[in-house]
């Protein structure tokens, strides 16, 4: 029996690990763009970068993690899923899946409209479009626009 159960843990280990993994990549990876973004907004860089498809990152990592919640408290902990926790997991799951939709529409066009008020101007050649991964490149001025090279 010993065994048995030390083998499903076994099991079980790597699928959480690699759910988890997977949250805390998707979090930083929303969080160094947004800082990225940030800084260069607020120092008035020459060039600035707006990762659009990081954006889904943030509903994503949050999703994940309640999902690596739920696999640690089922599968590790050996807890029942009560039905008020399971109501709020489904509450939970919907709102990061509407912040995953969303938050990039929002974002995109609060960024396009603060750098055009700032007198950037959008490069779009020097920008990548594919899918949802948008690199949406702003510069403070024609000649900058045309001599940055990703």
């Amino acid at each position: 029996m010993k065994t048995n159960l030390k083998n499903s843990l076994l099991l079980k280990l790597p699928a959480i690990t690699f759910f988890l993994l997977l949250t805390i990549s998707s979090l930083i990876w929303f969080s160094y763009n947004i800082f990225h973004l940030l800084i260069s907004v607020i120092n008035h860089s020459d060039i600035i970068v707006f990762e659009k498809g990081a954006t889904y990152m943030l509903g994503c990592g949050l999703g994940l993690g309640l999902l690596s919640f739920f696999m640690i408290y089922e599968m590790i902990l050996k807890k029942k899923v009560t039905t008020a926790l399971n109501k709020l997991a489904t509450r939970l799951a919907i709102a990061f899946l509407a912040i995953m939709v969303i938050l990039p529409q929002v974002t995109s066009f609060l960024v396009h409209r603060y750098v055009d008020n700032l007198g950037y101007i959008y490069c779009p050649e020097q920008s990548y479009h594919w899918l949802h991964n948008q690199s949406f490149i702003f510069a403070a001025d024609i000649n900058t626009c045309a001599s940055f090279e990703r």
